[in-house]
């Protein structure tokens, strides 16, 4: 995904942006105090899932795992429908790619 950031035309992208700092905890700690938009949706993102019962229980153990290390849900009310929805497509296929391997 990182060859990708910088250019704009790329909706999905644009739409999961925020899941980079999954990958780099130094980056999401930064995000974090600093209360950045990626960190605010990011952290929106991981309540949206815990919230919904037929996403937390496909979740729990990313959300397990990402808690352990630090990386916890909190709710800002900053993001849409449509980019949680396309945050959870990503992960999904991120998810089956690991499993595939």
């Amino acid at each position: 995904m990182k060859s990708f950031v910088g250019n704009s035309e790329d909706v999905r992208l644009t739409k999961v942006t925020p899941l980079l700092l999954l990958g780099d905890l130094d980056a999401y700690r930064d995000h974090q105090r600093r209360q950045s938009e990626a960190y605010k949706k990011l952290s929106d993102f991981l309540a949206a899932v815990e919230k919904d019962d037929a996403l937390g229980t496909e979740f729990i153990s990313l959300i397990w795992t990402l808690e352990s290390r630090g990386i916890l849900s909190k709710t800002f009310g900053i993001l849409s429908d449509d980019e949680r929805d396309e945050m959870v497509r990503v992960v999904r296929m991120i998810k089956r790619l690991v499993y595939w391997h």
